[in-house]
């Protein structure tokens, strides 16, 4: 069962991670030269990692990997604490945020991305990106009980409708 939340808490925290921010994407029409367009992508895709450093989304990451490692600590006590620390040395939060600019790059035009870099450096952006590790932390807390809450329905369900064992949970073998 606390598998199932661990599941659901990664799950929760990549969403919200590369989901913070929601405009549409509006593409110029306009065929411009192959190497403007270049430099154009180039100037968008800094702009992009500008974005992500200005929200903290490195930070994000970190607490993220420290909240899911304290979370499977939690569920595996016999695991030495020298191999958490060492997993958590081996992880390169800047990975996820490479594998983050190219979905910002699809969603968002280049002017989208200019004004949310205006907007988080201005005052009301700097104390939103102020609170929101506050806000991370308590949403993290909310989510995993929420999704263990619904992880337990579902088992419930599924033990009620025959699908699951009640004894060990182990889905039955079909006929």
């Amino acid at each position: 069962m606390r598998f199932q939340r661990i599941i659901f808490s990664v799950l929760f925290f990549g969403v919200l991670f590369i989901s913070g921010i929601g405009f549409a994407q509006s593409e110029s029409g306009s065929a411009a030269p192959a190497v403007a367009a270049s430099e154009d992508k180039e100037a968008k895709m800094a702009d992009i990692r500008e974005l992500v450093r200005l929200t903290g989304g490195g930070n994000m990451g970190k607490q993220f990997i420290e909240q899911m490692i304290n979370s499977m600590k939690s569920t595996s006590p016999n695991v030495p604490e020298q191999f958490w620390n060492d997993l958590a040395a081996e992880i390169n939060v800047q990975e996820l945020e490479d594998l983050n600019v190219p979905i910002y790059d699809k969603y968002l035009s280049h002017e989208d991305i200019k004004g949310l870099i205006a907007f988080y450096q201005s005052p009301l952006g700097q104390r939103f990106i102020g609170a929101l590790p506050q806000i991370m932390q308590e949403a993290y807390t909310v989510g995993e009980k929420w999704g263990a809450n619904v992880a337990d329905k579902v088992i419930q369900r599924m033990k009620e409708k025959g699908y699951l064992e009640k004894q060990n949970e182990k889905p039955m073998e079909s006929k």
